[in-house]
């Protein structure tokens, strides 16, 4: 997952997801049996290029 908006996650200048979004999410995620949660389309977008050349990470956490 990317940011948090909570009081830490203030010191990242990405969007951030409210906490109360990723609870509702992980409860989704354990009510649906999955063994992963991914929460936020920042996290979507790197797990899914997990394999690719890292410099594309540099776009991605820009700021």
């Amino acid at each position: 997952m990317a940011a948090v908006d909570t009081e830490m996650g203030q010191n990242f200048p990405i969007d951030r997801i409210r906490p109360a979004d990723v609870v509702a999410r992980a409860l989704d995620g354990l009510e649906a049996d999955r063994s992963q949660v991914v929460v936020d389309e920042l996290a979507r977008t790197v797990k899914g290029t997990l394999t690719s050349d890292p410099s594309r990470y540099d776009v991605l956490l820009a700021g």
